[in-house]
């Protein structure tokens, strides 16, 4: 599997922490379902290939039972192929018991390799156990820190286990972390609660940035639109009923894929826990009840508490395994599951967990919830069906997760929101099918040869007789992040990727292509005295990466394509809008009296606002500011939600309609809009705002003559989140209003909006 650009952007940032002669500790942050394992073993094939005089070895904690980390072994065995360095060993150690019948008396030792990297446990250092009554762990980590090892531990907290019948405790869990502590030259701490008072780096992985098709190369790993039902006084029979009515209605739903041959049975989850010696005969009264009530809904189950305790309504399902319910296509609608046996399981296609009182005592959390938040739509892509998840719950929830919802205040159901649409829009595919560009294109090629083979001579070179295609990736405090891939089937797949992504570039001037390589291929490729010539697969390469948009722009020219714009009012939509949280978010007051949204937290009222970031924050911080002095001139102000029908029609660098949402909306009363977006100086995608800076510009200039019916101002807030301060370009349209608004503190921006006659 291949990281999408935000996963790369992340692993990268981890990477660039790394030193070979400091130790550093980084705390990773990302929403389950996001592919931790997947950067996590990014994060190790970089390491070693960008540290190749650095003697690396490996260790992984997953801190919960022994079936975590051997799945995590297997998927680390699965992400290996096509990464960027692969010649390194996975191991899931596991310690035996000091048990009667598995005691042993020959020596244990662990002994380190190069590069290797070691999967431990919760049962490899708990109580009981020969790895901590011996020693074992200790002595190995001494031995490979006298060896002169850089050892990096990467440790998964997201699944902590508690202690219980041959558990670590928590001096266990302690002294293993003292000993990591110790030995450790690098820590990468996958965490879903960063302690921010740490003397630690951070980096990040929001939901949103998940969820932004800039970043995400349209793969759409998580579900991202929740529904719930939580309440703790809700009886568990009620729950029930109302969970599984509403499961119904989903199954219906996900029918009407079926008319686009896309067939997907969603599933519902039923967590539960261990029965006690308190609870037992009511747990298993409890249980029964719940199989005949799915039946009496007409729903096929399994129950699944461990290999050798499972069974089925179902008759092809009486000895069925985790994996054969996983598929989209499984006939089980209904998973009744512990949480133990089922540790690193996933099922995309789930879509509903319900969690009853009496039979799950476990607190909702966020890990939970993860287990129906996985895309199951094909090659990832995003639909209105699979894209919701639904929770129904009367356990407790977890202390620091909390249920906001945010519905359009009544007073403001009729009022009207500014939309910019592209009138004319034509599609690139088009474009292409209407307009040959054969001439222009070569003219093009030969009038840019040199820098052409400038371009392919920087990228490929002969190193200590090794060939390499150095791929330049990303500056990241302040370094840049390259990779030099050696294997040729990697970047032969990425030759293959670059093509279907152009593929009706590639398909329509193959011929051209060809013709202008016959002129370069005799050409050196590392060297005068080399006997290697550049082959077509570097010039296509090349020319696809660097030369797309200018090929891009001989289509529309020669097309004389141009978009035109209008603006459409509209109320804002959708009025209710479901934000999940786990963790320290940043909590800020909103003015009731103006502000767009009703907000509860777990079902309470709650005049706040939940913002991902420092400079989202200073932004919120400024208009309310702003606001609250200019009350009488303003109608409605809010952080617009990312769901929301406040939007922009725009062209990507492929002439593709794309929309682009906004950071903040302000509505005034003499009838103009103000819709803000907000950067951190650090702009993780910096290709998105040039392209979001020009259609800003392009919307004033391929006007249409409604835009004069309603002044719109769209201003691109640059935040530095050192010293709060913020700077702007500000678009509208001239013929409204002359002076320079750019050249406004922000605050003085917002009121001279407010106050246009």
């Amino acid at each position: 599997m291949k990281l999408n650009k935000i996963q790369q952007i992340k692993v990268d940032e981890i990477v660039s922490y790394y030193n070979s002669a400091l130790s550093e500790k980084v705390e990773f942050k990302a929403p389950t379902g996001s592919g931790k394992t997947l950067m996590a073993t990014n994060v190790i094939a970089e390491l070693i290939h960008r540290n190749s005089n650095d003697k690396f070895l490996f260790i992984i904690a997953t801190l919960s039972s022994a079936d975590l980390p051997k799945a995590f072994e297997q998927k680390i065995q699965q992400y290996r192929t096509g990464l960027i360095y692969t010649r390194f060993d996975v191991e899931h150690i596991e310690s035996p018991s000091t048990a009667a019948g598995d005691k042993t008396e020959a020596t244990i030792r662990i002994l380190p390799d190069q590069n290797k990297v070691y999967i431990f446990g919760v049962s490899s250092f708990g109580s009981k156990r020969i790895f901590t009554e011996r020693n074992v762990i200790s002595d190995f980590l001494e031995m490979a820190s006298e060896q002169g090892y850089k050892i990096v531990y990467i440790r998964d907290e997201a699944h902590r286990g508690t202690s219980g019948r041959g558990g670590p405790t928590i001096a266990d869990r302690e002294k293993f972390e003292q000993l990591m502590e110790n030995y450790a030259h690098f820590t990468l701490h996958m965490t879903a609660t960063p302690d921010f008072r740490a003397n630690t780096k951070k980096v990040i992985l929001y939901e949103k940035e998940l969820n932004d098709i800039n970043l995400n190369g349209d793969k759409w790993l998580i579900k991202s639109t929740p529904k719930s039902l939580l309440n703790k006084d809700i009886v568990d029979t009620e729950l029930l009923e109302e969970g599984l009515k509403e499961f119904k209605l989903i199954q219906e739903e996900y029918k009407k894929l079926q008319n686009d041959k896309v067939f997907i049975r969603p599933a519902l989850l039923i967590q539960v826990d261990n029965e006690t010696e308190q609870n037992s005969r009511t747990f298993f009264e409890d249980i029964e009840h719940i199989k005949k009530t799915l039946e009496k809904y007409g729903l096929s189950w399994v129950k699944y508490f461990g290999n050798q305790d499972k069974e089925s309504n179902h008759t092809a399902y009486q000895n069925f395994n985790l994996l054969e319910i996983t598929n989209n296509d499984s006939d089980i609608d209904v998973i009744i599951f512990k949480i133990g046996p089922a540790t690193g399981w996933d099922i995309p296609r789930a879509c509903m967990l319900l969690q009853l009182r009496n039979v799950s005592s476990t607190t909702l959390n966020v890990q939970t919830i993860g287990r129906i938040k996985r895309n199951p739509f094909p090659e990832l892509a995003k639909h209105s069906i699979t894209d919701k998840y639904y929770i129904y719950s009367n356990a407790p929830v977890e202390r620091d997760l909390h249920v906001y919802k945010y519905q359009v205040r009544e007073k403001f159901s009729g009022d009207e929101f500014a939309i910019i649409k592209i009138s004319n829009i034509k599609t690139l595919s088009e474009i292409y099918l209407k307009n040959e560009i054969s001439k222009e294109l070569l003219k093009y090629l030969i009038e840019n040869k040199v820098k052409i083979l400038i371009e392919i001579k920087n990228h490929f070179f002969e190193i200590n007789g090794k060939k390499v295609y150095r791929e330049i990736r990303e500056t990241v405090n302040g370094k840049r992040i390259f990779s030099d891939v050696s294997n040729v089937f990697v970047f032969l797949r990425e030759l293959h990727l670059i093509k279907e992504r152009n593929r009706m570039i590639y398909e329509k001037n193959e011929a051209v292509f060809r013709k202008f390589y016959s002129i370069i291929e005799t050409e050196k490729l590392y060297s005068e005295s080399s006997l290697e010539t550049i082959k077509y697969d570097h010039f296509v390469f090349i020319v696809l990466k660097y030369h797309r948009d200018k090929i891009v722009n001989l289509y529309t020219k020669k097309s004389g394509f141009s978009p035109r714009y209008s603006v459409e009012l509209e109320p804002y939509d959708p009025r209710n809008y479901v934000q999940i949280t786990s963790g320290d978010y940043n909590k800020l007051t909103i003015d009731p009296d103006l502000y767009l949204f009703d907000v509860k937290r777990n079902e309470v009222e709650h005049n706040f606002q939940i913002l991902d970031s420092t400079p989202e924050s200073i932004s919120f911080e400024t208009i309310k500011m702003a606001t609250f002095k200019l009350s009488e001139k303003v109608s409605i102000w809010a952080k617009s939600m990312t769901t929301s029908n406040v939007s922009a029609d725009y062209l990507d660098e492929n002439n593709n309609v794309k929309k682009s949402f906004f950071d903040f909306v302000i509505k005034f009363k003499n009838g103009a809009y103000l819709y803000v977006e907000s950067k951190s100086k650090n702009d993780i995608n910096p290709e998105k705002t040039k392209i979001l800076l020009k259609s800003y510009a392009d919307y004033f200039k391929e006007k249409e003559y409604t835009l004069f019916d309603y002044p719109l101002f769209l201003s691109l807030w640059t935040v530095d989140a050192d010293n709060g301060t913020i700077v702007h370009e500000t678009f509208y349209d001239k013929e409204i209003y002359s002076e320079d608004l750019s050249s406004l503190r922000v605050i003085d921006l917002i009121e001279a909006i407010a106050n246009i006659e």
